[in-house]
């Protein structure tokens, strides 16, 4: 495994030890899992244990094919991601990582001191056509992407960015905050569940970023566009602010 920190080959300071890295992988699709495992065991600076989490016997199954622990709920993976790990990378079934995907999370987010650090998301289909960049995000939790529909991927966004949130879809976490916030939360419709994870890391004073090196692309749509992803911004919300300002925001958002 590579180190990540320069030393000066002239001193005889010793190698630095890389940092280890947990992925786990929220799935339920069998098909996918297969595809997104073989590009996890693809990477060019790999992981060193990876959790499969969710699903039936027939996950269960593929998990086992690759050597990928699976654990029935997000809390047994949580509980088994021990102190010897620096990272963990969160990923969905249908994210198909770059091979050098998770070598520029790595590197990126220690060189800029991020605890949350996303992926630049683009279409498996269509792989110039961008998904996800990282979002801004208004007082009621709602998303703003910046992108236009259809958006070509022409290096307009290749500079590593602070933003309200990241994509859901590949996300490199400081093992110690992903403990402490208990991890994505599973319940949640996808893009609400980053932004609500993203929100209360950011309120403990946690620097979220999207570092556009780490290409990810999506086999299938970004997030479904319904009632969920709305109620989970509303429970976002719930979750971070305090009662004052919700007194005024909830009203309001059920307004608008």
């Amino acid at each position: 495994m590579l180190a990540l920190m320069s030393i000066d080959p002239t001193t005889s300071a010793e190698r630095p030890i890389a940092p280890q890295v947990a992925a786990v992988i929220s799935a339920s699709d069998p098909d996918a899992l297969r595809t997104c495992l073989e590009a996890v065991g693809g990477q060019v600076y790999g992981a060193t244990r990876v959790f499969v989490v969710g699903g039936g016997d027939d996950v269960r199954h593929v998990a086992g094919e690759f050597e990928a622990l699976w654990r029935p709920n997000l809390r047994a993976a949580v509980e088994s991601i021990g102190p010897e790990f620096t990272f963990v990378w969160a990923l969905r079934e249908h994210a198909i990582p770059e091979p050098q995907a998770l070598r520029a999370l790595v590197q990126d987010s220690l060189r800029v001191d991020a605890s949350v650090a996303g992926s630049k998301v683009v279409s498996a289909d269509d792989p110039e056509r961008l998904v996800s960049v990282g979002y801004a995000t208004d007082v009621f939790d709602a998303p703003y992407s910046g992108l236009q529909e259809d958006e070509l991927d022409q290096s307009q966004y290749d500079v590593i960015r602070d933003v309200a949130a990241v994509s859901g879809v590949s996300v490199l976490i400081r093992r110690d905050l992903y403990r402490g916030l208990g991890g994505i939360d599973p319940s949640m419709a996808p893009r609400a569940a980053a932004i609500d994870f993203c929100q209360r890391a950011r309120l403990r004073g946690a620097r979220v970023v999207v570092i556009p090196g780490a290409v990810v692309a999506l086999a299938g749509p970004a997030s479904p566009s319904d009632w969920r992803e709305r109620a989970g911004e509303i429970r976002a919300m719930l979750k971070a602010y305090s009662p004052v300002t919700l007194l005024w925001a909830l009203p309001l958002t059920l307004l608008v």
